[in-house]
């Protein structure tokens, strides 16, 4: 928040308080998607060999909530943070990530 102050002939005549500019998500690519995921499990070789892991299970899986993902995944050339949360609550219930990771992920996307 911030503070101005008008004055007129040496008295101060009104205050006027700013709030925040809220920060809000950005509906990134499908590149900024991997990179904020990558980011968030650990960057570099490590994010990025665990971005594999998870996409291969995330796949291979027979759940059919966990295919409903996939398939959403396949298809987007924007994501999301709103949805992509929800999606991440799922895997982490599916014990696909960590809530440690969900938490990392959506903590590395960029705002606006």
């Amino acid at each position: 928040m911030s503070t101005e102050y008008v004055w007129k002939d040496g008295v101060l005549v009104e205050t006027i308080v700013h709030p925040d500019r809220l920060a809000i998500p950005l509906i990134i690519s499908a590149s900024g998607f991997q990179e904020v995921c990558e980011t968030g499990f650990g960057g570099g070789t490590i994010g990025a060999t665990r971005f594999g892991e998870v996409t291969r299970a995330i796949g291979s899986s027979a759940d059919d909530l966990v295919f409903s993902i996939n398939s959403r995944f396949l298809k987007s050339i924007t994501f999301d943070k709103t949805k992509s949360a929800q999606a991440f609550t799922i895997l982490v219930n599916k014990n696909i990530i960590t809530a440690g990771e969900r938490t990392a992920i959506l903590s590395a996307w960029p705002n606006g």
